[in-house]
């Protein structure tokens, strides 16, 4: 039979042996746990960076294609100006025909088409803004706004510039429009002297109306 006291001392060892396993194994699980909870964080951290990646390079590549189309279209009225000057060439008003022609030309075509190249190129901001808005919906708000924050910034000082040139811009088609009408309006009331480049007006007030068209274009062109 045993001891009392050695099976006391038996079941303290045992007890003691167990509790520390316990312990153990309980540290083993939440070391575990732990390992876990990194990992998953360190795998959200990758996802959330991978994301931020992918909308870095989704803004990049709308910004380098906003600029391509901008430059295109920006370049297109460019061109399209360089018809303004070479209208208000006297020997497009030689003659009461060509006068017209030339009217009808600046109103139907030119002006027209210069005026549809600004609205596309104003237009463009809009296009690109509400696509991008299109391919965040699938972000957070906060993603959303942030984008979209840094988009508004750097379209809006490009804007501004575009509308602040297109509105002189305006001006200007206007008054080479009230130019060119008058010449027509005034056909029959002056001729063109071709060797010397110059309208021949037969009244003296309409010379002063004609150069102050023409001193009003100049003023538009400095500005």
């Amino acid at each position: 039979m045993a001891h009392p006291l050695k099976s006391h001392k038996f079941i303290i060892v045992f007890l003691f042996i167990a509790i520390a396993g316990g312990l153990y194994q309980l540290h083993l699980y939440r070391q575990h746990q732990d390992e876990i909870h990194t990992q998953q964080v360190k795998a959200e951290q990758e996802q959330k960076e991978q994301a931020r990646a992918e909308l870095d390079k989704l803004f990049k590549q709308y910004l380098a294609n906003f600029k391509a189309d901008l430059k295109t279209k920006a370049t297109a009225y460019k061109d399209s100006r360089t018809v303004l000057q070479e209208m208000l060439n006297p020997y497009n008003f030689e003659t009461k025909e060509y006068t017209k022609e030339n009217y009808l030309l600046f109103k139907n075509d030119v002006a027209p088409d210069l005026r549809n190249k600004a609205t596309e190129i104003i237009n463009i901001f809009v296009e690109y803004k509400d696509s991008l808005q299109e391919d965040l919906k699938s972000q957070d708000n906060k993603t959303q706004e942030m984008f979209l924050l840094k988009w508004q910034e750097m379209s809006n000082k490009q804007l501004d510039k575009y509308i602040n040139f297109f509105t002189k811009e305006e001006a200007l088609i206007q008054a080479y429009e009230n130019l060119i009408t008058f010449y027509y309006t005034h056909s029959n009331l002056f001729s063109v002297d071709v060797e010397e480049n110059v309208f021949l007006f037969n009244r003296e007030e309409d010379k002063k109306a004609e150069l102050a068209l023409h001193a009003k274009i100049k003023a538009l062109k400095k500005k």
